[in-house]
């Protein structure tokens, strides 16, 4: 999920493309709601708490996620998306191209 996650809040940046794309495909503008600190500390307890619930939760929303793409976005994108971007983009590779802080972009 690394990739996906790194690559839709890059994509959420560039707010004229990513509005279009999401009027465009998923039927209106999807908001990017990040995790609080709070919410993963809640997390990392229920999953201290009951390891496999939470493991069974997250696996369900995944589910739910790919069962969306697959739907509105079709089997082709699911595929490129959940298999073969996540090899060719491991984080190793996308972190060795992440900007210094500060860097002026062109």
């Amino acid at each position: 999920m690394f990739f996906m996650d790194e690559m839709w809040h890059n994509f959420a940046l560039f707010t004229k493309e990513y509005h279009l794309f999401c009027e465009t495909f998923l039927g209106g503008y999807i908001h990017h709601l990040p995790m609080t600190r709070a919410a993963q500390e809640r997390l990392k307890a229920k999953h201290k708490k009951n390891p496999k619930a939470t493991a069974n939760r997250m696996e369900q929303e995944k589910l739910e996620q790919c069962n969306f793409i697959y739907h509105e976005l079709g089997e082709k994108t699911l595929k490129k998306w959940y298999s073969e971007f996540p090899k060719r983009y491991t984080p190793d590779f996308v972190n060795s191209r992440r900007r210094p802080l500060g860097h002026a972009g062109t």
